[in-house]
């Protein structure tokens, strides 16, 4: 539920603290925020995470994603996440913090 999105959040954050350029960090960042349905937060976290990492597109994350989950439905609902918080980062839709 959201409790461990929330718990999810807290941990990219102190991640990003120790490790400011650490890639997963503000993907899953931007996951847990989107999750909690904070997607201008979640878009400026995928932002952060394009700077850092700008190889990450939709396919490359789509790809990494078939080796790390077994349910295809978690699978694909992740990958679908990705790809929104991608259009939306690229519409320009977010706020500054």
């Amino acid at each position: 539920g959201m409790r461990e999105y929330s718990q999810a959040e807290e941990a990219a954050r102190l991640a990003i603290k120790l490790l400011p350029n650490y890639q997963l960090g503000y993907l899953f960042l931007a996951l847990a925020l989107a999750r909690q349905g904070r997607a201008a937060e979640a878009v400026n976290a995928a932002r952060k995470l394009h700077e850092v990492a700008p190889y990450l597109t939709p396919q490359v994350y789509a790809a990494s994603m078939h080796g790390l989950f077994r349910n295809t439905r978690q699978r694909d609902r992740a990958i679908a996440m990705f790809d929104q918080l991608w259009r939306d980062m690229e519409a320009g839709e977010a706020v500054e913090d």
